[in-house]
């Protein structure tokens, strides 16, 4: 076999170990690196397979599907939380799964496609992810979402970016450090313009088959009349909150899980006590640009209150949260 046949076998087959266990395509680096391992040593394979299986992915990302079994019959609750980027999400999922009783079936980097997804699982009580709008979501299951003042949401989306942290950091053989910015230019102003390229709160009651770049801010932007698109997906929303107002998000997560449910903080990017990031300026022309955007946002929160009942957030209210953003993420706005 020439050694250009070998490699294809080999990516081949690193491409099954990855589907098949971890239910996803490997990285390049982790196809390149799968396939050093076994031309330094045949039996690394099997290493590998048990760092694998022994990975936080493994578990989040496939060990519902292999705890289940045919005729079993749940009598809890059933939950599909639409995951908003950087709206205490990752909370908000924990808290349900530690309440539900079973651990979320995540939707943020499968290799289905999310409504079949959703069709082949639609047995399993809690979903959870970034990958789905509500109108994926089985009937069976209390649809819901949460949503944050969309200014402070930019700036957190920001700092996330900043920090490497977005790209996720597996145990064992898929321990990342976090990557450098690999963009010609990875500063603050760089970053908000890209941002027009990512998904507005719109993702989360697109129709089904609209693709992510339809909702983004660029989009909707250049765009008359889109709230329209919207009203089937609001009108299947269960429940919706703001993750600052505490004791609304905190009914909402009791009334999905049917108990109560405990709320702590994970993935908090400046925790209490840490070392602020460095001071970023946001210029007059930022801050139109971050505006801009919110109104998108808020026009779909509007969508929101007139069909799933989510209280209105006030100008003074969302100033107030911004306003606490901006000094605790270590902002200074240019007024």
């Amino acid at each position: 076999m020439t050694s250009v046949a070998r490699r294809a076998v080999n990516r081949l087959q690193s491409a099954g170990i990855y589907r098949g266990v971890l239910g996803r395509y490997p990285s390049v680096r982790e196809a390149l690196r799968l396939e050093a391992k076994t031309i330094a040593r045949s039996r690394s394979t099997e290493g590998h397979l048990w760092q694998m299986l022994q990975s936080d992915e493994f578990w989040r990302m496939q060990i519902s599907d292999l705890l289940w079994r045919d005729g079993t019959t749940w009598n809890g609750r059933f939950v599909a939380f639409a995951h908003i980027p950087k709206t205490a999400g990752t909370s908000v999922t924990w808290a349900l799964a530690e309440t539900i009783g079973v651990p979320p079936m995540t939707f943020y980097d499968r290799n289905r496609t999310r409504p079949r997804a959703m069709r082949d699982v639609a047995y399993w009580p809690l979903f959870s992810g970034h990958d789905f709008s509500v109108l994926d979501a089985p009937s069976t299951h209390f649809a819901m979402t949460v949503l944050r003042e969309p200014r402070s949401r930019i700036l957190s989306l920001f700092r996330q970016h900043e920090s490497g942290q977005f790209r996720a950091a597996y145990d064992g053989h898929l321990k990342r450090r976090p990557p450098r910015n690999r963009e010609s230019d990875g500063s603050w102003a760089a970053w908000l313009v890209r941002s027009l390229d990512r998904p507005s709160f719109a993702r989360t009651l697109a129709e089904p088959g609209v693709s992510p770049s339809a909702t983004s801010y660029r989009a909707l932007m250049d765009t008359t009349g889109w709230e329209s698109r919207l009203l089937q997906g609001a009108a299947r929303v269960d429940g919706v909150a703001w993750a600052h107002r505490s004791e609304e998000l905190q009914a909402m997560l009791d009334t999905a899980a049917g108990g109560e449910v405990t709320l702590g903080r994970r993935n908090v990017r400046v925790a209490d006590g840490e070392v602020a990031p460095p001071r970023v300026r946001i210029s007059a022309a930022d801050l139109r640009q971050i505006e801009a955007m919110a109104a998108i946002d808020m026009r779909v929160a509007s969508v929101l209150h007139d069909q799933a009942g989510l209280p209105p957030l006030e100008p003074a209210e969302a100033d107030r949260v911004f306003d606490e953003t901006v000094e605790r993420l270590n902002f200074e706005v240019d007024r």
